[in-house]
């Protein structure tokens, strides 16, 4: 699961060229070449991991990935989002980081990379420093978040782009690129 995955059927006998067909489904993510045989793709997991969990586990995986992501700014993060609302705070930890940043599939360093991105590309530049901080709290090197910016530039506008790179530059480790 989460790994491309890739096999071709074989036969013998009977008239050619085979045409291959099933008889059900391969799991989602998964596709038949029907002249080659080949079964290949990447299968979905059958169900959400989170859906065998209880809310208990996602707020002690959401808390631990959150502060490791906010690193030492933790504790201000929650105290500012509690002020928001203590309900903010509670589906921040159990839904955001429990449940979604926390999900196998993919480790942290990556996910916080694809976050980056993301947030770039939405010109919100408190939260992308947070994200840039929380991609290195979570391993990712300064060559991997500056590969994450640039993989990010084409779909950058002119202005979340300038954005980007002040916010970056400005917290760089080792300074400007």
């Amino acid at each position: 699961m989460g790994a491309p995955y890739s096999d071709v059927l074989m036969a013998s006998g009977g008239p050619r060229p085979y045409r291959w067909t099933l008889d059900g489904a391969l799991p989602q993510g998964l596709a038949l070449n029907e002249s080659s045989g080949e079964v290949s793709g990447v299968a979905a997991p059958g169900a959400d991991v989170s859906e065998k969990e209880s809310p208990a586990d996602w707020v002690a995986r959401g808390a631990a990935t959150c502060a490791r992501v906010y690193g030492e700014n933790y504790e201000q993060l929650r105290r500012n989002v509690r002020t928001l609302h203590p309900a903010l705070d509670r589906w921040m930890i159990a839904e955001g980081y429990g449940r979604v940043l926390s999900r196998p599939g993919l480790d942290l360093k990556r996910r916080e990379l694809c976050t980056v991105a993301q947030i770039a590309v939405l010109e919100a530049p408190r939260q992308l420093h947070s994200h840039l901080r929380g991609a290195l709290h979570a391993g990712a090197t300064v060559a991997e978040v500056d590969a994450a910016l640039r993989i990010a530039g084409p779909i950058l506008t002119a202005e979340a782009s300038g954005v980007a790179a002040r916010v970056w530059a400005a917290m760089r480790p080792g300074g400007p690129a």
